[in-house]
C-alpha cells in the first residue's frame, strides 16, 4: 500500500507542473475540431491523434505547432515550429 501512495503523490506532482507550465493553454475538444479532424485524416491520411492535434493548432493557433514530429509536414495548413 505504501508503493501506491507513493506513485500516487508522483502523479500529483506531475500534473502539478503540467497544469503550471508557462503559455500552457489547455484547450476544448469540440464537435468542429474533431470533423477538422476528421477531415484532416481524409485529406492527409495521419493518425487520428495527429489529426486532433493539428484541427486545434487550426482553430487555436492560426495553424502553428511546436512539435519534432515531422508527421505534421504533410498537413499543408500546419506550420510546423521546432
Amino acid at each position: 500500500m505504501c508503493r501506491r501512495r507513493e506513485l500516487t503523490s508522483q502523479c500529483s506532482t506531475c500534473s502539478d507542473s503540467l497544469f503550471t507550465f508557462p503559455n500552457l493553454e489547455i484547450v476544448d475538444i469540440d464537435l468542429e475540431v474533431l470533423s477538422l479532424a476528421e477531415k484532416i485524416i481524409e485529406d492527409y491520411n495521419v493518425k487520428p491523434r495527429d489529426a486532433i492535434h493539428a484541427a486545434c493548432a487550426l482553430k487555436y493557433c492560426s495553424g502553428q505547432i511546436i512539435t519534432n514530429d515531422s508527421d505534421f509536414d504533410v498537413i499543408r495548413e500546419i506550420r510546423r515550429k521546432f
